[in-house]
């Protein structure tokens, strides 16, 4: 009946919270884990504990839940936070302070990009990708300056997805400027992000990146121009390439896949089957199978060709040759 299910349902929901205050760490993960179904706002002071508690596992979870509740009852989490270091435990209640929403949990956000442990400062950040009025993008500004280079790239993904009110992007401002920072880990992370945000304003900055950059920023570069359907990525990657580094031989070459090989750029795909690299031979079969003679080119490449993956290949594309 429907009251047996009810007296069912309560007996759980009491045994789970019980379990919560175990000390038997593997009991206490299942009953965290089991909670959500069940958990009501009685629940507040056993969750905000474990989520400032000593592991972090626990820490993860109960806040989860808390994130949970405070979607239905903000206020009540709010009162239940009141006071409490959300700099603790890794920044795990930063999420549940970006669902809570408001001035003053921002402020605790914000706040929480000073902490100590880089964890907490990366956590930070991410919940200010929840934050949808723009209030965000100043504060993930400064955190591309972040000592810890995880915090750093992790910033410039989120201010890819920082919106205003309105649902329009705001970052991209930033994501420019980001784009000539030191590390080139953030670079890579605001080419990424200006890419998803489809911003025409990065391609004249990623030309220039793809011909100077370290070699994983110009290949990112590279990526990016190919995304973004720049006019003049053919021509770009075939300069790209006479740097010689593997990524960006293979990026220059998917850009290449997508059009008619250029005159130009056929001795460096030829070259590119005979790289020590063999990602590079691989990226190269498909667009040397295009090449006036390329069914020779690849026969050739196919009797001396050690790695099993791109001889594969290279009879994969001959037997579509074939047709």
């Amino acid at each position: 009946s429907e009251a047996q299910g009810d007296a069912l349902r309560g007996r759980v929901a009491d045994a789970l919270r019980g379990a919560l205050a175990t000390s038997d760490d593997a009991l206490r993960d299942a009953a965290i884990r089991c909670l959500p179904p069940f958990a009501t706002l009685d629940d507040l002071g056993a969750l905000v504990a474990l989520a400032t508690g000593p592991r972090p596992e626990d820490a993860l979870r109960a806040a989860a839940v808390l994130e949970q509740l405070a979607r239905s009852a903000p206020a009540a989490v709010a009162a239940a936070l009141d006071g409490i270091d959300c700099n603790q435990a890794h920044g795990s209640l930063c999420g549940t302070l970006a669902v809570i929403g408001t001035d003053d949990a921002l402020a605790r956000i914000v706040s929480a990009l000073s902490a100590q442990d880089a964890r907490c400062r990366r956590a930070a950040v991410l919940a200010l990708s929840s934050v949808e009025d723009g209030r965000s993008v100043e504060s993930l500004a400064l955190a591309l300056a972040d000592e810890d280079l995880d915090v750093r790239a992790t910033a410039a993904m989120v201010l890819g997805r920082v919106r205003d009110g309105a649902g329009r992007a705001v970052g991209a401002e930033r994501l420019l400027h980001a784009l000539e920072h030191e590390s080139s880990v953030v670079q890579v992370a605001a080419i990424e992000a200006l890419v998803g945000l489809a911003e025409s304003r990065a391609k004249e900055p990623l030309a220039r990146l793809a011909l100077s950059g370290d070699a994983a920023v110009a290949a990112a570069a590279l990526h990016g121009l190919r995304a973004l359907h720049d006019d003049h990525t053919a021509e770009l990657a075939v300069r790209a390439a006479e740097r010689g580094a593997p990524e960006i031989l293979v990026a220059a070459l998917a850009v290449l896949a997508d059009r008619a090989v250029p005159a130009p750029a056929a001795p460096m795909v030829v070259d590119a089957l005979d790289h020590p690299d063999w990602s590079v031979r691989l990226a190269a079969v498909g667009i040397a199978a295009s090449l006036p003679d390329g069914v020779d080119i690849l026969r050739a490449r196919l009797a001396r060709e050690p790695e099993p993956i791109v001889a594969r290949a290279l009879r994969d594309q001959l037997a579509e040759a074939r047709g």
